[in-house]
């Protein structure tokens, strides 16, 4: 977990929420250079969340290739939350922006509490919820 967490910390993502069991790994010369975990949440909804790839393995399909496990793992609707800037890397591995009336319970609770404590960034769409099979 030490391990997943230096990864998650030098991506600059959030780090709440992380559950060693629920991680999947990209591993080389015995280091770990990606990660992605599925959080299943109370209303059933699952999450890719916590997606991240060493700085220095980036460009090489590490992170497809962690999304795709996690696709073919959970065929049916995952939903995840993003930065409007990786908006286009998420269409291109099948996701979709979802509007806020057809958000799961979950993340519609969670955009009120940002709506509350970063409100710029809601409002301008910088936070953008995603999903792929809903």
């Amino acid at each position: 977990m030490r391990r997943i967490r230096a990864v998650i910390r030098r991506a600059r993502i959030n780090r709440l929420g992380l559950r060693w069991r629920r991680f999947t790994v990209a591993v080389a010369d015995s280091k770990i250079i990606g990660c992605v975990q599925l959080k299943v949440h109370r209303d059933g909804t699952v999450e890719l969340a916590s997606l991240a790839v060493e700085r220095d393995w980036r460009g090489r399909a590490i992170g497809a290739q962690l999304v795709a496990d996690c696709i073919a793992r959970h065929p049916a609707a995952l939903h995840l939350m993003c930065t409007d800037k990786l908006v286009a890397y998420y269409l291109r591995l099948g996701f979709a922006v979802v509007a806020l009336p057809g958000l799961p319970p979950y993340f519609k609770r969670l955009m009120r509490v940002l709506a509350l404590v970063a409100p710029r960034s809601v409002k301008r769409g910088r936070i953008v919820v995603m999903a792929r099979g809903a």
